[in-house]
């Protein structure tokens, strides 16, 4: 797709709330950057889901981003399980709109502390996640045991507000 054309579409895109529905686009988009779904499956996402603070953006139908999150009661943390935009759509910054939305949706809702992982080798999530005000608690050696080594270690990131 042209960039114009991109430009036009995204223009006035709006979050909206995941739904069951979601969960094909939802994971075909994740399998087309890692290759597998991991640990996720439908019964995964309906669990987080139902809590409603993920969100998808969506033209027409087609989800072309989307930000999982998922509220831990104990711990009182919302922590974000996955960030993905749909390929063609990656340049256009909505991997920062949706998860800034999504935080600040959490933080309306009174939550102050948000976690995830990141890969140690996945630079433009590491600078989106600091440029937003996540720092790195600690180095977490072979979290992702489905990767290659190169990109099997993490960083355990936190924001307070």
């Amino acid at each position: 797709m042209q960039k114009k054309y991109i430009e036009k579409l995204i223009k006035n895109i709006k979050p909206d709330y995941m739904t069951i529905e979601d969960i094909p686009q939802v994971a075909e988009i994740f399998i087309s950057y890692w290759g597998t779904m991991c640990l996720y499956h439908d019964t995964v996402f309906e669990r987080i889901i139902d809590q409603n603070i993920s969100f998808v953006y969506r033209i027409q139908n087609e989800v072309i981003a989307f930000c999982l999150m998922e509220y831990d009661h104990i711990k009182d943390i919302a922590e974000v399980d996955l960030l993905c935009v749909k390929k063609e759509y990656r340049g256009y910054h909505l991997g920062k709109s949706i998860l800034s939305f999504s935080i600040n949706f959490c933080r309306r809702l009174g939550l102050k502390n948000f976690s995830l992982h990141v890969s140690t080798t996945n630079m433009p999530a590491l600078k989106l996640y600091k440029k937003l005000g996540f720092f790195v608690c600690r180095y977490i050696e072979k979290y992702y045991s489905d990767e290659k080594p190169e990109d099997s270690n993490a960083y355990f990131m936190k924001l307070c507000i």
